[in-house]
């Protein structure tokens, strides 16, 4: 099995998953998640990890993207140039990215993976 396809599995059960710290943490309704599926996140994590961010990446240049075609107002905090090289960072790998708590993107650049 896939990283991608146990998470696909999981969401479909209402299980959240989320990386922090390098752990993968998890919300789910009671009964949702066995121990065998726990068993399974374990055995796979690097690559459930490695999925995580990428399906974060792509929900963040997809949020900059719709920004961009005027869904949200983006005036008080970027400019159009900057949000095109977050997009493009996120896109090739080169940066990673997350919807934060407050529904606006967090991208993040490691000082020796620097987009710009």
């Amino acid at each position: 099995m896939s990283a991608l396809a146990l998470i696909e599995r999981l969401q479909a059960r209402g299980v959240k998953l989320r990386l922090a710290g390098g752990r993968i943490h998890y919300e789910a309704p009671e009964g949702a998640l066995s121990p065998e599926d726990v068993d399974e996140l374990r055995a796979f994590k690097p690559e459930v990890a490695a999925a995580l961010v990428s399906m974060e990446s792509a929900a963040c240049a997809d949020w900059l993207r719709r920004s961009l075609e005027g869904e949200y107002d983006l005036a008080s905090w970027a400019d159009r140039a900057l949000i095109e090289q977050w997009i493009a960072a996120l896109e090739n790998g080169r940066a990673h990215g997350r919807i934060g708590a407050t529904g606006r993107p967090i991208v993040a650049v490691s000082a020796d993976n620097d987009p710009f």
